[in-house]
């Protein structure tokens, strides 16, 4: 077997219901070989299992939990019955097909309809709620969604199984096609004396935090960015949903999004830059005063087993070790005769999700790698 930095080109195949963890991926790099049967690669980068992730219609997938398995992630669904359209200053342009009122969300205009789905977010069009505070309009869709917010785990299915998917259907699964909205956790942080002077409100962090990790998001398109939910004040949570971009895949976006809690300081610049488009003193003092951050899912530590086994790493495979001429570096325990799937060592943990009649192994592993 060639070294790993070798078959970069090359499209290695796997069975079906074989997962992948960048533990086990990161065991090969260092080791320098291959599994001829451990995993699915595509020019070095690690691409989903067989099984696909499955949600009901119009969820999201939102990071719950530390890892990268299906159980680190839920399917979130809000409904979605209006958004913010414009602002008083500097997006004035509402386009909107339904009911449209202007203010600060604690105070707001009568309602007015929009003429052919565009309306101007100006006080003289609505009347001034709140003089001397930022206004923002609210678009209300013409059509209402009557359903309860949901929080559900992820389907697994590979395709083999008829009786699995008509059974996630029946519990409300889309099976048609897998899981393309993707959301994200976002904290705002103000500091208490500005936000007490109303100059600052819920429509800032509406208007900054899609803004923001659109930028940090490339490839995502702006206009699939929404806030499914908020809870504003001197501490803020924004959720914030978008479309699985044209030709990029789940594992990679998903890659992205775990990598945003360790840029703060490029969030950072980005929310200023974003700012300096307006070229606005307001702008820049709101940019200046709130601080956006991702939410963190420290992955775990190693286990005791994993660090304290003595079994000596192999420099090699054990398709490797079965030579009659063993390399130099070679231990006594690669050359034994033992099947290598009677024992599972103690530096390799092994467990199992079961999902829709699917089990995946998900392999961790720092000693040894097994199937």
């Amino acid at each position: 077997l060639k070294p790993f930095e070798d078959r970069q080109e090359a499209t290695w195949y796997c069975p079906k219901q074989l997962s992948v963890t960048p533990q086990s991926m990161e065991f090969l790099r260092q080791r320098r070989c291959l599994l001829q049967f451990a995993f699915l690669v595509w020019h070095g980068q690690v691409l989903e299992s067989a099984a696909t992730w499955y949600c009901p219609k119009d969820s999201c997938l939102l990071k719950v939990a530390s890892g990268d398995s299906a159980a680190s992630y839920s399917c979130i669904f809000e409904p979605y019955n209006g958004r913010q359209c414009a602002d008083e200053y500097f997006f004035s342009d509402c386009k909107c097909d339904g009911p449209t009122k202007l203010g600060t969300y604690d105070v707001w205009s009568d309602e007015k309809e929009t003429s052919n789905g565009s309306i101007l977010c100006k006080p003289s069009v609505f009347g001034d709620p709140a003089s001397g505070k930022p206004k923002y309009c609210w678009c209300t869709f013409s059509q209402q969604d009557s359903r309860e917010s949901h929080n559900k785990s992820v389907a697994l299915y590979d395709g083999q199984e008829p009786s699995a998917k008509a059974d996630l259907e029946a519990q409300g699964y889309d099976m048609t096609a897998p899981v393309s909205c993707l959301a994200l956790n976002t904290r705002v942080t103000i500091l208490a004396a500005i936000l007490d002077t109303g100059l600052l409100n819920e429509g800032v962090g509406r208007m900054f935090a899609p803004q923001v990790i659109y930028r940090m998001l490339q490839g995502v398109e702006a206009a699939s960015m929404r806030v499914l939910r908020i809870s504003f004040g001197a501490k803020s949570n924004i959720t914030i949903a978008f479309k699985l971009p044209k030709g990029e895949s789940l594992p990679s976006m998903l890659e992205k999004m775990k990598h945003l809690e360790s840029k703060q300081s490029e969030i950072k610049a980005v929310q200023k830059q974003y700012a300096a488009e307006f070229n606005n003193a307001q702008m820049d003092m709101m940019a200046s005063l709130i601080t956006f951050e991702v939410d963190e899912f420290p992955e775990p530590e190693t286990s005791t087993a994993q660090s304290t086994s003595t079994s000596p790493e192999p420099e090699t495979s054990t398709a490797q070790s079965t030579s009659t001429s063993p390399e130099p570096e070679t231990s006594t325990a690669q050359s034994t005769t033992k099947n290598p799937e009677s024992e599972v060592s103690a530096a390799c943990e092994v467990k199992r999700y079961a999902g829709a009649g699917v089990a995946l192994a998900m392999l961790i592993s720092t000693g040894c790698v097994t199937q």
